[in-house]
Formats: structure tokens, sequence, C-alpha cells
């Protein structure tokens, strides 16, 4: 079950480590960005053997890609339902691995792909030959819709989010007879609109939870699926598997519709793109922080009892190659709002970009960089989750004394969690700045033992203090209860 108080581990199986724990050496072959595309040998075993490294970063639950077959290494066009991806291993190697996971109180989350499924997927080519009139109605024929009408509303609205509301540009991307995952042929859309079709999903997850023990769902690319849909696929899935989260991705190009969740009270949380894509752009974003604030207001109330899962990058988007200044910031935002921060293989490890970024979606699908011993990013995510973890995310949480200052370069809050209180300060700006932390913090008590490098910060007289070029301080109030 994933709570306020869960730490995510987002890694793609076939880019995090192979079998003889050397995936990271591919890198240096000089067919790297040729082969890209490619299935680069990342397995089950792989993070089997890496499972101490992630017990010892101290996260609470890795997230990985779809594990079906499929001929493509991300595995989000699965090409069998039923059948486990050999490139990744067996079946007993998936199971060594869940066990081992929980033997070391970590939990595995599984991604799974409603929208679409491979051209080369048996239930395309049987379906679309088939004798029977209504199997045709599992996809969405562009002509078959036109003529019959029948699911026109669904297929209009789907042609408006594939497009970002240009519907006459289709023809042009999605040249197939079908609708396509944004027109890509070998992606055909299935019809969730067809009962037929949701109760086949529902009977397809029930199979892998029952077969393997994962412990949560990720229900990949929301914002195409119909509510219906949702609504009836997550009690199926409470009714069997009461203590398993399901949460979503949900992606809209419209950035007004970012703010407020999609699938409260329809399902245990989801991803929020908007402070996710705004600390992803963090060096370039106009007023970041007010648009974070902003997020963080709406959603308030409503995080009471509903998870928002934030990441500074993923596999949708291009790693964080601003330095590891930048990096700090953001992750120190995302560490202390009151949401659950996702950690996306390799941020640790402060991770660029290696490939030759033909693909942008690829981008950030670099193999894991396991020979890199960058020491200040281990030693600021170690210590960003030894602070979650100290403090109790589900107890009452909130921020106060929020002061945006400086054309807003400056960022000064206080973390309250229970019966604890922390002091974020954050200035964005390239340059040297001395901060009076008695007027930014009313009637405070910080201590100045500095959280993310776990060392003494003076203090200027009065409380003033010296803050370096696009740097943060994460302090404690002297009442803690740990202090």
């Amino acid at each position: 079950m994933i709570t306020k108080n869960s730490i995510i581990y987002q890694i793609i199986i076939d880019r995090f480590n192979n079998d003889t724990n050397d995936l990271h050496s591919i890198i240096k072959n000089p067919n790297y960005k040729n082969d890209f595309e490619k299935f680069l040998g990342g397995s089950f075993k792989g993070i089997y053997n890496k499972i101490d490294y992630l017990k010892e970063l101290g996260v609470t639950h890795i997230l990985i890609n779809p594990i079906q077959k499929s001929p493509s290494y991300h595995g989000y066009d699965y090409q069998d339902s039923y059948k486990i991806n050999p490139n990744f291993g067996s079946e007993k190697e998936l199971n060594d691995l869940i066990d081992k996971l929980h033997e070391n109180d970590i939990q595995i989350i599984v991604d799974y792909v409603c929208t679409h499924v491979s051209s080369i997927n048996k239930l395309f080519t049987e379906k679309i030959t088939s004798d029977n009139d209504k199997d045709k109605d599992w996809f969405l024929f562009k002509e078959r819709i036109k003529k019959k009408g029948k699911y026109k509303h669904y297929y209009e609205e789907l042609i408006y989010k594939l497009t970002s509301g240009k519907s006459t540009l289709i023809e042009k991307i999605n040249e197939a007879e079908y609708l396509c995952y944004f027109g890509l042929e070998s992606h055909p859309l299935l019809n969730l609109r067809n009962r037929e079709v949701q109760e086949w999903h529902q009977n397809c997850i029930s199979y892998w939870l029952n077969k393997f023990k994962f412990d949560d769902i990720r229900l990949d690319s929301g914002f195409l699926q119909p509510k219906d849909h949702i609504k009836r696929l997550y009690k199926h899935i409470k009714s069997d598997f009461p203590e398993t989260s399901v949460i979503i991705e949900h992606w809209d190009f419209e950035p007004k519709n970012h703010i407020l969740p999609k699938y409260y009270k329809i399902l245990d949380g989801e991803f929020n793109i908007d402070i996710s894509l705004l600390l992803n752009k963090l060096p370039n974003e106009i007023n970041p922080f007010n648009r974070i604030l902003n997020n963080y207001y709406q959603n308030k109330d409503l995080l009471e009892d509903y998870l928002s899962i934030v990441s500074i990058d993923n596999h949708d988007l291009p790693r964080f190659t601003h330095g590891f200044n930048l990096q700090k910031i953001a992750a120190l935002i995302q560490f202390t709002l009151p949401v659950v921060p996702l950690i996306y293989y390799g941020n640790e490890k402060g991770m660029i970009q290696y490939n030759g970024g033909e693909n942008r979606i690829a981008q950030s699908r670099d193999v894991m960089r396991f020979d890199l011993n960058n020491k200040e990013f281990i030693e600021l995510y170690k210590n960003l989750i030894r602070f979650r973890r100290e403090n109790n995310f589900e107890e009452e949480s909130n921020l106060t004394d929020i002061q945006i200052n400086d054309n807003g370069e400056l960022f000064t809050y206080k973390l309250n969690i229970g019966n604890n209180s922390y002091y974020i300060l954050i200035n964005k700006e390239k340059r040297q700045k001395p901060v009076n932390l008695e007027i930014m913090f009313t009637d405070s008590e910080i201590l100045n033992a500095e959280i993310t490098t776990g060392r003494i910060i003076e203090f200027a007289e009065n409380k003033w203090i010296k803050m370096d070029s696009e740097s943060c301080y994460l302090f404690p109030d002297k009442h803690n209860k740990d202090n």
C-alpha cells in the first residue's frame, strides 16, 4: 500500500541493471546511440542484485514498467497480455525479486497499460479478422464509427486529446484505418467504452495480481481512459485486493487543467504533473514558486485522503541536467511538500543524458550509471529520504510563514508535520543573498543543524545568514521531538 510516508523509486527494467552487474559499461560502446531503442539487457535479476543498494538508499517502494511480453524494451505495447517478457527474465526470477524486496521491507508497484496493445498482439489480429461483427468494436476503426455512429462521442473525445485540440489534424497524424496511440500504427487503441474490453482488463489485472505478489498498480495514460472504465476497474481490484493502492498517470495539454486532481474519490492518487513539470523546468520557468504554491493551495484540502506523487523527471520527461545546486533546490521542494516523492532512477547519481537525444521521449532512458561516484548527490538524497522517514506525513501537515521575495528568486516557508516544524530557505538567484531568519519566520527557534548536508551552519547576530548563489537549506525547530 502506498501512503503519504512512501518514497517511490522508478525503474525501467531494461535500463537499470543486468544479471552480471555491468550494464552501465554499455554506454562506452560506440554503437550505444544506434542501439538505444533495442533491448539492452536489464533484468529482474539485475534489480534483485541491487536490492541492498535500494535498501541503503532508504526507499519504500519501487515502480517498474509493464512486465508483459512486448516487442519494445519499455514494455508499453504488449504483444501477449498473459505472458511475461522473456527479455526481463523468468517467472521464477520475478517471484524471487518480489520476495526479496518484501524481505527488505520494500514494496513493488507494477505499471499497467489499459489504452492500447501492440499490433502484433493476438487480441488485435484476431479481432480485426473475426467474422463476428461485434469483435471489431474492441478497437476504434474510423470508417466503422463514422458509419455506425456507435462510440462516436468517445472517438471524437480521443481525437481531441490526441491532437491537443486540433482535431482536423487527425488524418495527418493517424494514417492507419484505426485510431492509434498518438499516431503510432503499431499501438492500436482499445475501445475502453466497450464493456467487454473493460471486463477483459479486469480479468487481466486479476491474473497478474493473483500470480505474483505485486503490492500496488499504476495505470498508464489516464487522460485517455473514460472514468466509468476506471471506476469499474478500481472497484474490481479493491474487491479482491483491498490493500492494493491504485494510482494513475494523468497528462493534460491544457495547463489550467493540471491543477486539480482528476480522480479524487475515484482512485487512491495520481501523479502531480503540474508540480513535476515546474520542477523539471525550474531554471527556465517564470515565477515557479508562485505556481507551485498555487497548486499546493488548490489541492491542500483534498490531499488529506488522496495521494499526490511528485517527481523531478521520469521516463517521459527530459533528465534534469541543470547542475547539482538547482537539482538540490528542486529535490528539497519535492521532499518538503506534503506529497509523495518519486525518485527516477539515477536522480541520486546526478545522471544526465548520454544518448543522442534524437528521440525526445527516450532522452531520459539511458542505462543506470552505477559507475558514477557523485557523492554530493547520494548524500543529498539519503539525507532527504532519512528526513521523510523520521517524520510521519500521515499526521496533519501544512505550510506556513510562506514568503516569496526578490522578484521571485527567494522562497522561504515553514513545514509543520504533527508536532515537528522545519524551515526551508531557497535562493534561486545566481548571487549571494543575506537573509534575516527572524524576519522570514516569526516566533521561531531554529536549530542550525542543516539537514540536507548534516552540517552546522553559523548564524550571525540577530539570526542573519548568508546564502550562497543557487543554494537552499533545511533547518529543524529546536523543539522537535528528536532534537
